[in-house]
C-alpha cells in the first residue's frame, strides 16, 4: 500500500460513517419534528426540502441515504426528502449569507442545509435557525456519538444547529 493512502482511505471510511449518521440524525430529525403524529400520512406526504454541496462519493452516498429514507421511513411516515445538490459550497454559502440578509431575489431557506459556521451564525442571528437540541429529546440525543453532536455545536451559543 502506497504511503498515504491508508489514511486517505481511512478519511474517506470515517467521513462515509459521519455522512451514515448524519442520516441518522436527518431520519430522527424528520421524523420528531412535525408537531403532531397524526398529520403525517402516506396519503398527505410532507416534503422536506435540502440543499448540501457534498461531491463525489460523499454526494453517493448521501443521496443513497436520502432515497432509503424516502422509500422506507419516509413513504411509511408520510415523508419525502427533496434533494438539491449545490456543487460549490462557496455558492450555496453566498446564497445563505443573501438570505440570512433578507436580500431581494433570493430563494427560499430548505428545511435542511449544510452550512459553514459564519453562515449558520447569520442565519441563527436572523431567526432562521432552529436549535436541534429543541427538537431531538435528550435520549434521542444519547443514541448519538457524542463528537458528531459536538462538532454542531456553535461555542458562542451554546446550542447544537
Amino acid at each position: 500500500m502506497r504511503e498515504g493512502y491508508g489514511a486517505l482511505l481511512l478519511g474517506v471510511v470515517l467521513r462515509s460513517i459521519r455522512l451514515g449518521l448524519a442520516g441518522l440524525l436527518l431520519g430522527s430529525l424528520l421524523c420528531s419534528c412535525i408537531s403532531a403524529p397524526d398529520e403525517l400520512t402516506p396519503a398527505n406526504p410532507v416534503t422536506v426540502s435540502m440543499w448540501h454541496y457534498y461531491f463525489g462519493p460523499m454526494k453517493d452516498i448521501a443521496d443513497q441515504l436520502i432515497a432509503e429514507f424516502n422509500i422506507t421511513v419516509g413513504r411509511e411516515r408520510g415523508i419525502v426528502v427533496n434533494v438539491t445538490a449545490i456543487m460549490e459550497p462557496l455558492k450555496q454559502e453566498d446564497v445563505l449569507i443573501a438570505i440570512a440578509n433578507d436580500n431581494p431575489g433570493m430563494p427560499e431557506l430548505p428545511d435542511l442545509t449544510s452550512a459553514y459556521p459564519i453562515s449558520a451564525l447569520l442565519l441563527q442571528q436572523a431567526g432562521l435557525l432552529v436549535p436541534l437540541d429543541e427538537l431531538l429529546t435528550s435520549d434521542e440525543l444519547a443514541s448519538y456519538v457524542p463528537q458528531f453532536l459536538d462538532e454542531g455545536i456553535m461555542p458562542v451559543l451554546l446550542k447544537m444547529w
